[in-house]
């Protein structure tokens, strides 16, 4: 009754912050704590055999039930909940209930897994998790596509996969606990109904209701099946990753002595679940955003592994997949020590050979401090990585599986055949506007000018003094962009990269003074200056201003090269003329694609052709769509680095920076080598530069944080545009900091704070390749090709490493740095033996750039002087 009671609170959306703040999560989780062994077979406490298993069932999955109401569609509550720890205490709670089997049952699976084990990897398994999910719903009922009326799942096995079931749905916001417990009041009466799902956002229902409407209604049972299915569908995106990994966590324990086989067949089809919501890329960063590969890591190591183990195929397939969207060197450094290989346990080692030497006790601690070292030492002059030794054999740990270096190819591999420099995710933000309609990164103070009375006027930005706008010598703008998904012809959004807003203190409005965006009907750029009232859309009327000969907005024909899906990178140049007029060119991709002469920004907005001496003019800009012109559609588009320099860029300046690359962090201020020559000194004054954004850096902030840390004007407009007080300080504000604000000139904004609940998110990809540079660079990947037992492990190394080196320049340095190819070409020497057609394919594209259409060409010099030119390497292989 209190929990019920509390459920009913909770339809009000005030009362959501009252629960937090009252510490209504711990309670809750307490009573899960409370729980413990509650749901055995029997139950351990006589109070719980009192209850009832169902009852005691029913309570657990209210419980859930609240807890999800608590934190779905709520930023604060959601956010609290992740960050407090929530999710391992829940999955610690759970664990302890007495369902789950806490005795690893899966080190005994050799005994019996091979029964389940699958011809093919990517083979389905008998049953899905939907299935064993009707199954635990009903014992007793038939299905129609499946026989699992055969089978009769042991009791604690019955209640896992329910709890299974609803922290799936719980993680995808399907998460309707009602259904469950209508079949169980009509199993009472003999009856199998469902009815439709309760949406989460509606009032909650009376059980009694629920029970009338078991009783009046009764669907088939294909249709159950059906809806069931779709309840299941891996079509849904991932809202809380958080349960995901308290689903990884609960997975090894999955177990019932009663029937082992049934076990890991439970076990198998909610691994393959679990590999089919990772298929979506969406839900592949979500998740590795969330820490699912360290919970796979430390939970699923003995599936890792095992090759042999039941598991293996699809655990590990989990890990790839999300590995090659991010893994971190920690991350990687755990992979590589699975099972403790090579010197992984060398102190321990030099502990045993202490004791079986029977090494007397020294006096003195240095003395022992030494003698441990000399072990040491000596333990590790004897170990070789040539040496490929069974674990029987070797004093130390054995080499690295070979299953584990297929997986990092997997990992490191490309995605793309275009060059890696253009074709790799950067960092980014995506907006699909299908969902609110809006989202935006909202830029505060991004220039200010003062009348020369306003000096007692505080203003935004980082810095001294006031930057100007527009700027005197005209201005560059230059971002990366990908196209998930155009807006159709009947909901036509536009892609908005760039509107710049300015408003005049002492007046009400708002104005435009300059937007660059794609157009939603025929896909052309549109570079805009002319003069338009910041406003609701269908209220938007340009300003009346003096009659021109110039145009106020140019329209460039591109939409033939928008790829979806593909990043692009944008520079618009305006260029400063005489009188009001400028030059604005266009660059794509690095490459000129028009220009056209217009009406350069005006002094002033709107209408004004002077400004008071104690006025000022606040100038900010917007990446997206604002609140304001909120409009749905199916527009599904991201951004990535983005810059604003306050000088007309070069044609051969535009150039070196697409040539950066995605993946480029800095300001442009110091070139590499191969363009040292062409400029010398700077590509841009750092001065000129306004901002750099890169949402690889960020921070996660509240506006009350913001106001103490910079000042109060930006911290007003922040929260304005999000529609909280400005004295918040629980919605977490997720801000990109500009990576040009230490730099010298006036006053520069402080970076971007990201506006919009749903629809908005934001990703950091982290490549296998990057985290190697962290736990020794090439030289871990060049002791995978030492330690190569047979000429199946040495193609698998070898392929590592090409795959490291062409997705990751700085790699590639450190290779040449540390003269790898020529410790490679020792190496190849030492394994001669094993060296075939496919491993010296390999080798040769280690010299040249041979890809798939067969066109090479010698681009590496150092390694073509020591794999090709080297006449004893080319004798041995």
């Amino acid at each position: 009754d209190v929990l019920q009671s509390v459920l009913k609170v909770l339809e009000a959306p005030n009362s959501l912050d009252a629960f937090r703040r009252a510490g209504g999560f711990t309670g809750l989780l307490s009573l899960v704590v409370d729980m413990e062994g509650a749901l055995a077979d029997p139950p351990r406490e006589e109070v719980w055999k009192l209850l009832g298993y169902q009852q005691l069932l029913d309570l657990l999955l209210l419980l859930l039930h609240i807890l999800n109401l608590a934190v779905h569609l709520h930023t604060v509550n959601a956010h609290h909940f992740e960050t407090g720890g929530f999710y391992e205490k829940l999955g610690e709670a759970l664990l302890q209930l007495g369902c789950f089997h806490t005795e690893s049952p899966q080190n005994d699976s050799e005994e019996w897994g091979t029964f389940f084990k699958t011809s093919e990897g990517n083979q389905a398994p008998f049953k899905s998790f939907h299935q064993f999910v009707e199954l635990s719903a009903d014992p007793g009922a038939s299905s129609s596509s499946c026989s699992t009326s055969q089978l009769k799942l042991p009791l604690n096995l019955r209640t896992c996969v329910r709890l299974l079931s609803y922290l799936d749905q719980f993680a995808t916001g399907t998460y309707s606990p009602f259904d469950f417990l209508e079949v169980e009041s009509a199993c009472d009466e003999g009856l199998y109904s469902r009815s439709p799902s309760v949406d989460l956002r509606s009032g909650p229902h009376s059980v009694e209701d629920i029970q009338k409407r078991c009783r009046d209604t009764s669907p088939s049972i294909s249709s159950v099946s059906s809806e069931t299915q779709d309840r299941f569908s891996c079509d849904h995106v991932i809202l809380h990753p958080g349960v995901v990994r308290v689903i990884l966590t609960l997975l090894p324990s999955v177990f019932s002595p009663e029937d082992p086989q049934l076990s890991v067949e439970v076990q198998f089809s909610l691994a393959h679940h679990i590999q089919a919501m990772v298929k979506s890329e969406q839900n592949r960063q979500v998740l590795c955003s969330g820490g699912l590969v360290s919970t796979l890591l430390t939970h699923c190591q003995c599936m890792l592994l095992d090759s042999d183990h039941v598991l293996h195929l699809p655990v590990t397939r989990i890990l790839e997949k999300l590995s090659s969207q991010a893994i971190t060197h920690k991350e990687l450094r755990k992979f590589l020590c699975l099972g403790n290989p090579l010197m992984c346990l060398g102190e321990k080692m030099t502990k045993k050979m202490k004791k079986a030497g029977n090494q007397p006790d020294k006096d003195s601690l240095s003395n022992e401090t030494d003698a441990s070292r000399s072990t040491t030492s000596t333990l590790r002059r004897s170990f070789s990585l040539l040496d490929s030794a069974t674990p029987e054999e070797s004093s130390v740990g054995s080499a690295i599986p070979i299953h584990q270096i297929i997986s990092l190819v997997s990992m490191t591999s490309p995605r793309t055949f275009r060059p890696h420099k253009v074709s790799t995710s950067p960092a980014f933000v995506e907006f699909n506007t299908s969902e609110s309609g809006y989202g935006c990164l909202l830029l505060p103070s991004l220039a200010t000018v003062k009348g020369v009375s306003a000096d007692s006027i505080s203003t935004g930005g980082v810095g001294a003094d006031c930057r100007g706008f527009p700027p005197t010598a005209g201005l560059s703008f230059s971002c990366w962009f990908q196209i998930n998904r155009f807006s159709s012809a009947c909901n036509s959004h536009p892609i908005r990269l760039l509107t710049v807003v300015r408003h005049m203190s002492r007046t009400e409005q708002q104005y435009v003074c300059l937007s660059i965006s794609f157009s939603a009907y025929d896909g052309c750029l549109v570079v805009s200056t002319e003069e338009e009232a910041f406003t609701y859309l269908d209220i938007m009327e340009a300003e009346v201003c003096t009659p021109t000969s110039l145009p106020t907005s140019l329209r460039f024909r591109c939409s033939s090269m928008l790829i979806p899906g593909q990043w692009h990178h944008l520079v618009v140049v305006m260029t400063k003329d005489v009188k009001k007029s400028c030059v604005t060119s266009v660059y794509f991709n690095g490459k000129a694609f028009g220009s056209g002469k217009m009406r350069y920004i005006q002094p002033f907005p709107g209408h004004h052709v002077s400004m008071d001496p104690t006025a000022v003019i606040d100038v900010y800009g917007i990446i997206g769509t604002p609140a304001l012109w909120k409009e749905h559609a199916a527009l599904v588009w991201r951004v990535g680095p983005t810059y604003l320099f306050e000088e007309a860029l070069s044609p051969e300046a535009v150039a070196v920076i697409y040539r950066q690359g995605t993946s480029y962090i800095g300001n442009f201020l110091t070139m590499c080598n191969s363009y040292a020559e062409m400029f010398p000194h700077r590509l841009v004054p750092e001065e000129r530069i306004s901002f750099g954004i890169n949402p690889a850096i960020s921070t996660l902030t509240t506006v009350l944080q913001i106001r103490e840390d910079y000042n109060e004007v930006d911290c007003r407009l922040i929260a304005k545009e999000m529609g909280i007080t400005s004295r918040d300080q629980t919605t977490p504000v997720l801000l990109f900091r500009n990576i040009s604000q230490h730099l010298g000139g006036t006053a520069r904004t402080i970076g971007t704070a990201l506006v919009g609940r749903y629809g908005v998110r934001t990703f950091s990809p982290n490549s296998a390749s990057t985290a190697f540079l962290y736990v020794g660079g090439p030289a871990v990947v060049l002791s995978l090709v030492a330690m190569a037992p047979d000429d199946s492990y040495l193609y698998a190394a070898l392929k590592v490493l090409l795959f490291v080196l062409e997705t990751n320049s700085t790699m590639e340095k450190e290779m040449n740095r540390i003269e790898g190819y020529q410790l490679l070409a020792f190496l190849l020497k030492m394994k001669s033996s094993l060296i075939n057609n496919r491993p010296f394919q390999l080798v040769l594209q280690l010299a040249t750039s041979a890809d798939t259409r067969g066109s090479g060409y010698l681009e590496n010099t150092a390694a073509v002087q020591a794999l090709l030119c080297n006449l004893e390497v080319k004798t041995h292989i």
